[in-house]
């Protein structure tokens, strides 16, 4: 969204609100703004060992059958977009960045801006292989989050057999 919002009034730029957490309404001669932000998630980075390889986990973090195995209730897949369903309810995303056998980034369609990004890391001295998570959540849902991933990669690990 935005960081930081000017009014143009008198050939001038004059800021408005530098934080995002915010509702403003500004009046000028020139320009009427009203906004009203919605309360802001924070980063989480989560990080997991996983005894698989790249090569077999990487299905299991883009194909909508095998994500439907450890990620959400049922997956599908229409015209470039993922529908996870947790509880009958949907969610819709879309595979914005794809890499084989290294990553994946979705990106939610009704919470702009924000996205899940997983990453198979290699340790190359000692060939671990772990899974990276990015994710955004409000700060009063941080802990249950933690506890949902911690439980999907759980389930994640059964279904490969690691």
């Amino acid at each position: 969204m935005f960081n930081r919002i000017f009014a143009y009034y008198y050939g001038r730029t004059k800021p408005i609100v530098d934080q995002q957490r915010c509702s403003v309404t500004v009046h000028y001669h020139v320009i009427n703004i009203s906004f009203h932000c919605m309360a802001e998630k924070i980063k989480l980075n989560l990080e997991y060992v996983v005894n698989s390889s790249p090569r077999i986990l990487f299905p299991y973090l883009s194909e909508p059958n095998e994500l439907a195995q450890w990620f959400a209730d049922d997956v599908n897949y229409a015209e470039g977009i993922y529908e996870f369903v947790w509880d009958d309810e949907s969610f819709k995303a879309k595979l914005i960045h794809s890499k084989e056998n290294k990553c994946v980034k979705y990106k939610w369609l009704e919470d702009e801006p924000y996205y899940f990004e997983i990453e198979i890391v290699l340790d190359e001295l000692t060939n671990d292989v772990a899974l990276s998570i990015t994710d955004y959540v409000k700060e009063d849902n941080l802990e249950d989050r933690k506890l949902i991933w911690n439980n999907s990669i759980s389930y994640l690990q059964s279904v490969i057999g690691a």
